[in-house]
C-alpha cells in the first residue's frame, strides 16, 4: 500500500510537471477506433488552445462564462462601461425597440437553411449531457471543459475533451493517467498514463490485465489547473 502511495504521488508529480512528448500507438483492432473530428474554429472558442477573452468580448460584447480570473474581472467591467454608456445615451424602451428590429432584418436576410444554424449557435453550451462517443460525459471542474472518458478491457482507455461549445478539441496540451483499481485487495492496483494520438485528437491509455471487476480513476491535469481533477469511470470487462 505504502508503494501504490509513492507511486500515485509520482504520477501526479509527472503531471503537474508535464510529460514526455510521446504519441499512442494505433490500436491493433478496428474496433476500438474512435473516430474525433477537429476543427481550427473549436480551438478559437472558449476552453480552445487559441481562445482570446479579448477577442471574445469584442465579437460578442458579453463577457466569458467559467468561474471568475484576472481577465474575466476585466472584461466585465468593460461591460459594464458599456452598458452604462449605453443607458446613458439611449433611452431604454427605444434600445429595446431597435434591438428588436436589427435581429428581425437579421431573421429577414438569413438564406434557407441558416435560420437552423443560427438556433444551433444560439444552443446553451451546456445542453449536451451524454457522451457522443459511446463514453461517459463529464462537466469539467472549471465549469468551461467537458471531458468524454471511453473505456473498456478490450480497447483500453480514450479521452476525448470538449471546449465550452461541446466541440472537440486538441489533447496535446492536456495531462492525465488513469488508476486501475481492483475490487479484491488482494491484488495490485495499476496506473497507466495517457498518451496523445498523432492527430492530437485523443488522449489513451492501455488496458490492464486484472482478475475480476475493478474500477478506473482518471486523472486529468487541465492547462490552467493546480491540481489534477479525478473522474470515476465505469469499466467494461468484456474481453
Amino acid at each position: 500500500m505504502k508503494s501504490m502511495k509513492l507511486i500515485l504521488s509520482a504520477a501526479i508529480m509527472f503531471l503537474l510537471l508535464g510529460l514526455p512528448t510521446a504519441q499512442a500507438d494505433a490500436p491493433k483492432s478496428s474496433g476500438c477506433l474512435t473516430h474525433v473530428d477537429l476543427s481550427k474554429e473549436a480551438e478559437f472558442q472558449e476552453g480552445g488552445s487559441m481562445f482570446s477573452p479579448a477577442m471574445h468580448m469584442q465579437k460578442t460584447g458579453m463577457p466569458m462564462q467559467g468561474p471568475m480570473t484576472m481577465s474575466k474581472t476585466v472584461a466585465l467591467e468593460k461591460h459594464a462601461n458599456m452598458q452604462r454608456d449605453k443607458e446613458g445615451s439611449h433611452d431604454e424602451e427605444k434600445e429595446g425597440h431597435v434591438d428588436k428590429t436589427v435581429e428581425s432584418e437579421k431573421h429577414a436576410n438569413m438564406k434557407p437553411g441558416q435560420e437552423d444554424e443560427h438556433k444551433e449557435e444560439k444552443k446553451a453550451s451546456h445542453d449536451i449531457h451524454k457522451g457522443q462517443h459511446g463514453g461517459v460525459f463529464f462537466m469539467a471542474p472549471n465549469k468551461i471543459h467537458h471531458v468524454e472518458g471511453i473505456y473498456s478491457k478490450k480497447c483500453g482507455f480514450s479521452l476525448v475533451i470538449f471546449n465550452a461549445h461541446t466541440k472537440p478539441i486538441n489533447v496535446n496540451r492536456f495531462r492525465a493517467f488513469v488508476k486501475y483499481v481492483p475490487e479484491d485487495e488482494d491484488q495490485l492496483e495499476a496506473i497507466r498514463f495517457l498518451l496523445p494520438t498523432k492527430d492530437g485528437s485523443l488522449l489513451k491509455a492501455p488496458s490492464v490485465d486484472i482478475e475480476g471487476p475493478y474500477e478506473v480513476e482518471l486523472y486529468l491535469k487541465f492547462p490552467a489547473g493546480e491540481e489534477p481533477a479525478m473522474f470515476n469511470i465505469p469499466a467494461s470487462h468484456d474481453l
